[in-house]
């Protein structure tokens, strides 16, 4: 039966579609396609039903009836015991003609179609995310970026079986950046988080892994996060791809210098300073993109780079000085008093440093008092400390005394 059904396709097919295309009855050649696909239905051949379904489609574009091409794609969805293998065929064909058509109002009026038909259909979601991400980009060009974050938000892309996993991070990369975009950050952080490290960490999505974290470097760098700024840039500078294009790792690596000087003083801030791979390839910190002047959040990046250095000094200044006034102070750090004393304020309440402030005298104490029991611990380690140098020198010295014996009775 299905031998014979080929052979029925192979000769009724030229001849409707000559009918349609050649003598411009297109018309009658839907009925007669019509025809054969029910013919076929009773015989549950989807293969040949979506051949006569997929033919359908073609022609409808090939006589540039467009109109037509909409209603007999929902018709043909929406017939009793349709195939779902065949919705899908269909959908995809239509799918190939969105590039294709006239003018923006018949690609809208497609795109509507097709995004009507894969409503609630779990087997074409894949197709239906697809044609959604084509209506966003024309939403997002025509400037209504709201309502493109909000289509592409409706798709839950991460629980997509049929999808694969390139396809999935980059729908969820575009949901990232059009948050970022709208100054959604809340949303922007919860769709990050869709995205493990695990499969980032697949060697055939390395590109996405670059773009994911640049994404997220931005919205770390709305939050003032820098450490997490510099976690991102140092995944970039580790992936493989990076490491051989020079240009690509030294951006990375000015980014990870420059944010780690602007975060905080802490135990994590101090081993990336420490990372030698620093020195041996970046040797000088020149002017960067991320401290222009000019722009708002740009130019606080610049009074928080400012301020790090200031912290810095005055950590260092605490080493070499148990008492120092503050017009002193605010010499060494090229300050007014006022201001470095506002700034030492800050390093003592995060109990960075320790000092207490005199202002009648205006002098700053460096020297911490300590409490009765750590007077006496302090005291008990210098003890100790002492009697292990006297007990060191005693061996030392009785060591001579036997080799100079020795060197006596040699002599004799």
């Amino acid at each position: 039966m299905e031998t014979n059904f080929d052979k029925l396709l192979e000769e009724e097919l030229p001849k409707i579609k000559d009918l349609a295309t050649k003598e411009g009855n297109l018309s009658l050649a839907l009925e007669q396609l019509y025809g054969l696909e029910k013919t076929n239905q009773s015989t549950e051949s989807f293969s040949h039903t979506s051949i006569i379904c997929k033919e359908i489609v073609k022609l409808c574009f090939e006589c540039n009836e467009w109109s037509q091409l909409q209603e007999c794609l929902i018709l043909l969805s929406k017939k009793r015991n349709q195939s779902k293998t065949v919705i899908q065929h269909i959908v995809q064909e239509a799918m190939q003609l969105l590039d294709k058509t006239p003018d923006h109002e018949t690609k809208m009026g497609l795109i509507d179609t097709l995004r009507s038909i894969t409503e609630g259909k779990v087997y074409v979601e894949v197709e239906r995310a697809r044609i959604t991400r084509v209506l966003c980009e024309i939403k997002e060009k025509e400037g209504e970026l709201r309502t493109a974050s909000k289509l592409l938000q409706e798709l839950q892309v991460e629980t997509f079986g049929q999808m694969e996993k390139r396809e999935k991070v980059d729908f969820l990369l575009e949901q990232m950046r059009l948050c970022i975009a709208l100054g959604d950050w809340t949303k922007c952080v919860v769709i990050s988080r869709k995205i493990t490290s695990k499969t980032l960490a697949d060697e055939s999505i390395m590109d996405l892994k670059i773009r994911y974290y640049e994404l997220l470097s931005e919205y770390y760098s709305h939050k003032r996060a820098y450490l997490n700024n510099c976690r991102c840039y140092l995944e970039i500078f580790q992936t493989e791809s990076v490491q051989k294009d020079k240009e690509l790792w030294t951006k990375a690596l000015a980014n990870i210098v420059i944010y780690t000087v602007l975060t905080p003083y802490g135990v994590e801030q101090e081993v990336l300073m420490d990372w030698k791979t620093i020195t041996t390839k970046f040797n000088e910190l020149v002017s960067h993109p991320i401290f222009a002047k000019d722009e708002g959040k740009e130019g606080q990046t610049w009074k928080d780079f400012h301020s790090r250095v200031v912290e810095h000094n005055i950590r260092v200044i605490e080493k070499y000085y148990s008492l120092i006034t503050l017009k002193r102070l605010a010499g060494l750090l090229e300050l007014d008093v006022d201001t470095a004393e506002r700034y030492l304020a800050e390093l003592v309440s995060s109990k960075t440093v320790y000092a207490k402030i005199d202002r009648i005298t205006g002098t700053v104490n460096f020297e911490k008092k300590l409490l009765p029991y750590e007077t006496m611990d302090e005291w008990g380690n210098k003890t100790k400390n002492l009697f292990g140098l006297v007990e060191s020198t005693c061996q030392l010295i009785q060591k001579e005394y036997q080799k100079s014996s020795t060197r006596k009775r040699e002599k004799n």
